[in-house]
């Protein structure tokens, strides 16, 4: 069976609709509220874009995505991704302030694995000059992928970077 957390922090109440009432601490986001949820809505939409340029990373036929040493980034990227686009619809279930297990889903959680997303990425770009170097792959056939691989690192951070 499985036990939330933070249950310490609700108490009962016979007059909430929900029967418990939070008496934990809330954490505030650190921008205006007035401009809060476009803020939510841009990190969602970059959060998309980035799992749509893994998506096409992956979509698209690479001669280095068939190595080893770039498959395994390439793995880490897309569960990073993923990650990122839960905690990024996560965002909306709170309106202004957030309860610690909120931030911890949400915001905290997109900001982590916006990170790991955006070292992934660069561990593949520097997996995909290595197969240019030592491998038999051509530029002509590679520079796709080395612009997705540059891309998707740098908008990962932009949303690293923006949540802090």
């Amino acid at each position: 069976m499985r036990f939330r957390k933070d249950l310490q922090f609700y108490r009962k109440d016979e007059n909430s609709k929900q029967g418990y009432r939070y008496e934990g601490e809330y954490f505030l986001a650190p921008v205006d509220p007035g401009c809060l949820q476009g803020i939510k809505i841009l990190l969602t939409v970059a959060s998309f874009v980035q799992a749509g340029l893994v998506f096409l990373m992956g979509r698209l036929d690479f001669p280095s995505l068939r190595t080893l040493f770039t498959i395994i980034p390439y793995l880490g990227l897309i569960y990073a991704s993923g990650r990122c686009l839960w905690a990024a619809v996560h965002l909306f279930t709170w309106k202004n302030r957030m309860t610690i297990r909120q931030k911890q889903v949400s915001w905290k959680a997109l900001q982590d694995h916006s990170m790991i997303s955006a070292i992934a990425g660069v561990l593949i770009f520097l997996a995909v000059i290595g197969f240019l170097l030592w491998g038999n792959g051509s530029v002509a056939e590679e520079w796709r992928l080395l612009l997705l691989c540059t891309i998707q690192p740098a908008l990962a951070w932009l949303i690293h970077v923006a949540l802090k």
